[in-house]
């Protein structure tokens, strides 16, 4: 059975588009294919990354040790089953090798390590409940004692507001106004925005929403959003800790390496649908798997040297996380076609015009559906 097929009910004006995409004209070369994300020159983090964890507010013991287990799941020791945690870090240390002129590329990237060097508990509010980037070099010392090595993360309860999320993103990152050390911020969605920085747990409340949300693996939507957004984070402060390292400006907003993946979680993903991912005997959801018995669900990553979105799982047999195809349900006003585009090639966030983006969407597509098509089996 062939691995995509065009419906027959498809607009005609899609249809010659389609066509003229993946047969472009025999005196043509093919062109570059286009990366979503340039390196701006600057440093990226390596060796070991040293993290100081401030946790701010109330927080159960239990939700304290899921996202303890998924940091010790970035390098476990221990036999872990795949797909792993560890398998989609790797992607995130690939990058090292994606920089232009780096005696890395083509050779085995060294691991990242990420070590938890202090915990801390501010179960007081010390500076109330609304955190702003004013408090951030405070909160910060609490974890750091003023040791720029050490990347503070701060994650607030599930009653505390942080600065800059839920507007599009789910955490911050970046440079303490007071020197070189660098923090990141996130909060828990239970109650902030739980309809996205807590989706796919949660109904979406941004955009549509294609079937019942998913059940969090470890049983709390709060602990398990956090995950998600702590894996983006520090995907993103490993790649990009000073904001020149890989990003892409896109309006107000800069995509990194997780961020430009948008909300695609498990093969199939189109906007209000994470994909398909696995499932356990009770039907909690995840993509991989950690230390201890414990399973996640991470986003998807652009690996800038396979040039595609990675996850650490694969289920459609050929080797590639994504299936190329057109789907005849979401054929209506091309939005089939527009989600191809958007969510399998990463070229921009859903939500953008079709009009924007079709010219860079015909180069790529050229050169990913065609090589979908030589790895497919009849």
């Amino acid at each position: 059975m062939a691995c995509w097929k065009v419906s027959l009910f498809l607009p005609t004006f899609l249809l010659l588009l389609f066509i003229l995409i993946l047969h472009p004209s025999s005196s043509e070369a093919r062109p570059k294919q286009l990366e979503p994300l340039k390196h701006d020159g600057g440093p990226l983090l390596n060796g070991t990354v040293k993290l100081g964890i401030l946790w701010y507010g109330r927080f159960r013991d239990s939700q304290k040790i899921v996202v303890q287990d998924f940091l010790s799941s970035l390098h476990a020791q221990t036999r872990v089953p795949r797909p792993t945690v560890a398998t989609w870090w790797r992607h995130v240390e690939a990058y090292r090798g994606a920089i232009p002129g780096s005696r890395l590329r083509g050779k085995r990237i060294p691991r990242i390590l990420v070590n938890v060097v202090n915990e801390k508990t501010d179960g007081e509010y010390s500076v109330g409940k609304i955190l702003t980037h004013a408090y951030f070099p405070t909160l910060a010392g609490k974890v750091t004692g003023g040791d720029d090595s050490i990347v503070a993360v701060i994650i607030a309860a599930r009653d505390v507001s942080v600065e800059n999320t839920c507007l599009g993103q789910c955490s911050i990152h970046g440079v303490l106004e007071t020197g070189r050390g660098l923090f990141i911020a996130l909060g828990n969605p239970e109650t902030e925005c739980p309809g996205d920085c807590g989706w796919p747990f949660f109904p979406s409340t941004i955009g549509p929403q294609v079937g019942p949300p998913l059940i969090p693996p470890n049983g709390g939507i709060g602990e398990d959003a956090i995950v998600m957004s702590l894996a983006g984070a520090l995907a993103h402060s490993v790649t990009n800790p000073y904001g020149n390292g890989f990003s892409s400006p896109f309006g107000r907003e800069t995509m990194e390496a997780v961020s430009i993946c948008n909300k695609v979680f498990g093969t199939g993903a189109i906007e209000g649908f994470a994909g398909r991912v696995l499932a356990t005997r009770f039907k909690r959801h995840y993509n991989a798997n950690g230390v201890r018995g414990k399973k996640f669900l991470l986003p998807a990553i652009w690996n800038p040297v396979k040039h595609k979105y990675v996850l650490a799982m694969v289920l459609d047999g050929n080797g590639s996380p994504y299936e190329f195809r057109i789907d005849s349900k979401h054929d209506d006003a091309g939005r089939g076609f527009e989600n191809l585009k958007i969510l399998k090639l990463g070229l921009t966030p859903p939500g953008t015009p079709w009009s924007l983006t079709t010219s860079r969407a015909a180069h790529a597509l050229d050169h990913t559906l065609s090589d979908a098509v030589e790895n497919c089996s009849p």
